[in-house]
């Protein structure tokens, strides 16, 4: 997905929104158009955190100034105002999306070295994904595999919140006296990992992955007793890597919505 088709899809939640509280503003208190508000609201957030965190990174100093306008309105927007100011805070930024259009036509964020593919959603873990492959073609392949790993482990506990309900924390129990140690843990991403594939949401063909992963990252992260290689290929192996498990990752959780 290029940076002209994102703020396609950032437009188009923006609609939903709109849509959304027209149907309020009509049918007043009905709770299903209430739910929709409030999930194209959420949706409408994390679209909008995700597109400033790209923006923010670009050395386009006009396009940053421009989308301050679009900041501000979509806070109001996200805000508690009243639903007739909202409506004409789109309306006012409907008058800037041409513009704003052509500006990001115009930006190359797509000449990388690996596509995101459209099955990772706009969230945290997809912009580690995305830092992870442009620190991959500045040549900082080091970075790029910590990078990576904090991608699959941001992904795997929104999974674990959304399927247990609740943070990825438990009991620490001594080997030997069954004692707790500790009674408010958190699970780490080799725990989480294989939570992941206790429950189904990562095949076990994919299991050797995501300790490579794992592996290779807290290599990167922490300072070895060996040198750690400033390795192309290794980071690359990383990249492709964790894309394939943030892949297999959503079309479980999707599955089980």
């Amino acid at each position: 997905m290029n940076a002209k088709e994102e703020f396609q899809q950032f437009i188009g939640i923006i609609k939903k929104v709109r849509e959304a509280i027209t149907k309020l503003r009509k049918y007043k208190g009905n709770q299903h158009y209430q739910q929709r508000l409030e999930l194209t609201i959420g949706e409408l957030n994390r679209t909008h955190k995700f597109l400033k965190a790209k923006v923010a990174k670009l050395d386009n100093d006009q396009l940053k100034e421009k989308f301050k306008t679009v900041d501000e309105i979509i806070s109001l927007v996200l805000s508690k105002s009243k639903y007739d100011e909202k409506l004409e805070a789109i309306k006012n930024l409907e008058r800037f999306w041409p513009e704003l259009e052509i500006e990001f036509e115009n930006l190359k964020l797509n000449l990388q070295s690996f596509d995101v593919p459209e099955e990772i959603p706009i969230t945290e873990y997809r912009l580690d994904l995305e830092e992870a492959i442009k620190d991959f073609d500045n040549g900082c392949f080091v970075s790029s595999l910590v990078l990576c790993r904090r991608a699959y482990e941001g992904a795997l506990v929104e999974a674990y919140k959304a399927k247990e309900k609740r943070e990825p924390f438990g009991e620490i129990k001594c080997m030997h006296c069954g004692k707790i140690i500790r009674d408010k843990a958190y699970f780490g991403i080799a725990k989480l990992h294989e939570w992941a594939i206790k429950n189904g949401l990562v095949t076990e063909k994919l299991k050797q992955v995501g300790f490579l992963v794992t592996d290779i990252g807290a290599g990167a992260a922490h300072p070895p007793l060996t040198e750690f290689p400033r390795d192309k290929e290794l980071a690359k192996l990383g990249i492709i890597a964790t894309i394939t498990l943030l892949k297999e990752l959503n079309s479980k959780t999707s599955n089980t919505k």
